[in-house]
């Protein structure tokens, strides 16, 4: 089945924000004609440079886990809901990405480590993996040639028409696993969930395409169950939400793994930030004049999806961790920009998408760096010199408060909960140094950190720990889906320096793990390198295929995969059990 939406969005502008409310629930109105459609699009003509024809082009280029299982899994943000990685383990193999293949590893016992089947994906290349007991599911990208555009069509840049493609394969005979369904959608993926046998899809594609016959570019999806051909959804079936700005497409494809259905919904608009729980989606759009952010609220039921209304607030979510969903509110925390600066603002929203309450003018002349909402309380890192941490009080929606600020050096990217009372954060530490009597920091080091907010009036830094110098860097800080935390040890992968700012040498890129102990505090357990080349001897400062990536735990072994091996080692005395080296990466692309 197929039904598009025209979402209207607007790229993020920076001025003065007035706000307000916004609730519906009726239907949205139908497009129904091409020539309806053109004016649509017109409107936002002058923004992308003009509506550009071309030629159809046929030819495709190159282009929080759980902890009572014996194995470790992906770090997400909503328990149930999984995210999609590089790297996945169902406890006895592992399925990770290698350029433009996939690799089914056998990994339990340790002993038996070594490749079991290699999947070359021709002009595809994966970048999400699933993993289940009865199925693998990978989604990447594909491009086609980019058709040669007429002359002073006023495009100012090559267009690369590009689509997602996804690969279902049976599990059943993991020597020789099958392809089982092949799916391809119009345009790039956003971001993708899965819950139980459901595969949820977010897509993007630009508007600005016009065929030859004059006509707007349509988008499109293929299915295998029905014979693979294109399906175009036609113009009587897009709506659109009036009040809005048109950008681009965006697809919504639900696949039921276990039955086989499958539910393509396509919106026109701008796909920012997405935030998911088990009975909701919302989408996170920052638009119009004043930068204000409007979010799309979605029921999803199996394959269903049902649009629920819109709410509006000022400022823009730094990222999927500032929104939550907590006993029938929508929780979104932003940072405004001002004409005097920028401030934070933390909004609840009700089940009609009004605001029920909200804190704005937060910590004046910073902005949000990490956001974490736990049950009724939610935290907030924002930054400019130090470090505040801010625990604020959503137990009534009505009436959200700050009860507690800690100040102190260095900032977190990532916020994790370790408990109700304890967070850990993961960022960089900081100096302050001054020039010609201007104060301006300094990055140093890695810095983790736990926070004791027993007292939610008064939450405390109560230990850390600082690793390498200035440049030192961990792909943590940046994607919390690389952040391993198994029964109480956090690693990440991470490059050390040594030295003093652009002196600074690189002497270290692996695994770094920790024991992690509200109590005890930060313990390193060890480190793991896949250097094989003395480059962290030789002070060599560059991204290399053996730099690690991910860490996964089977038992008693840590695997640590890079581009170019997979490693073993016994998880209590980090001795090395197996190693295996992994295919060299000839074309395509290394992880992203």
């Amino acid at each position: 089945m197929k039904k598009i939406c025209l979402v209207l969005a607007l790229l993020l502008l920076v001025g003065g924000c007035n706000v307000a409310s916004v609730s519906e629930e009726s239907p949205l109105p139908v497009v129904g004609s091409a020539e309806n459609l053109m004016k649509l699009l017109e409107s936002r003509q002058q923004v992308y440079g003009g509506l550009v024809k071309y030629r159809a082009a046929n030819d495709a280029v190159e282009a929080t886990a759980a902890q009572d299982s014996g194995h470790s899994t992906t770090n997400i943000q909503v328990q149930g809901i999984d995210e999609g990685d590089m790297v996945k383990t169902d406890g006895s193999y592992l399925y990770h990405i290698a350029g433009n293949k996939v690799l089914i590893t056998r990994a339990w016992p340790a002993s038996s480590l070594e490749i079991a089947q290699e999947i070359q994906m021709d002009g595809f290349f994966p970048s999400t993996l699933y993993v289940d007991d009865k199925y693998l599911v990978v989604i990447g990208g594909q491009t086609e040639k980019s058709p040669e555009a007429p002359e002073n069509n006023g495009c100012c840049w090559p267009y690369m028409p590009a689509n997602t493609r996804v690969l279902v394969y049976d599990l059943t005979d993991k020597d020789n696993i099958q392809l089982s369904r092949d799916f391809s959608l119009d345009g790039f993926t956003v971001t993708s969930r899965k819950k139980d046998n459901y595969l949820y899809l977010v897509n993007s594609q630009y508007t600005f395409r016009i065929m030859e016959d004059g006509q707007p570019q349509l988008p499109w999806y293929k299915d295998s169950a029905e014979g693979g051909e294109e399906t175009v959804i036609g113009y009587d079936e897009i709506c659109y939400f009036p009040d809005g700005e048109i950008s681009d497409y965006i697809m919504f494809a639900a696949l039921d793994l276990e039955g086989g259905k499958l539910e393509v919904d396509t919106y026109l608009g701008w796909a920012q930030n997405i935030y998911m729980s088990h009975d909701y989606l919302y989408i996170a759009l920052t638009e119009g004049d004043n930068c204000d952010t409007s979010i799309y609220r979605f029921a999803v039921d199996g394959i269903k999806m049902e649009y629920k209304g819109k709410g509006t607030v000022s400022g823009y979510p730094l990222n999927q961790f500032a929104m939550d969903e907590h006993k029938g509110h929508f929780r979104i925390a932003t940072t405004e920009q001002r004409e005097d600066g920028p401030v934070n603002n933390v909004y609840v929203l009700d089940e009609k998408m009004n605001v029920a309450g909200e804190i704005k003018g937060l910590a004046p002349g910073e902005t949000i760096y990490a956001a974490r909402f736990m049950g009724d309380m939610g935290y907030l890192v924002t930054f400019e010199m130090m470090d505040p941490l801010f625990a604020i009080d959503l137990s009534n929606p009505k009436k959200p408060k700050v009860l507690g600020e800690l100040k102190i050096p260095g900032f977190s990217n990532y916020l994790h909960p370790l408990d109700d009372k304890h967070l850990l954060g993961i960022g960089q530490d900081t100096e302050i140094s001054e020039l010609e009597g201007r104060e301006f920091v300094i990055t140093k080091g890695i810095k983790l950190a736990i926070f004791d907010v027993s007292d939610i009036n008064s939450p405390k830094e109560e230990h850390a720990v600082v690793l390498g110098d200035s440049g030192s860097w961990s792909e943590a800080m940046y994607d919390h889906k690389a952040v391993f935390f198994h029964k109480g040890v956090l690693a990440v992968p991470a490059g050390l320096t040594k030295g003093e700012n652009w002196e600074a040498n690189l002497v270290f890129q692996g695994a770094l793990f920790f024991d992690i102990d509200v109590e005890k505090g930060i313990q390193e357990l060890g480190r793991i390198t896949h250097d094989q080349n003395g480059s962290q001897e030789n002070g060599i400062f560059y991204w290399t295929g053996s730099n690690v990536r991910r860490i996964v735990q089977i038992e008693d072994v840590y695997y640590t995969i890079s581009d170019s091996q997979v490693m073993a080692h016994n998880a209590d005395t980090f001795s090395k059990l197996a190693e295996l080296d992994l295919p060299e990466i000839t074309s395509g692309n290394h992880w992203r």
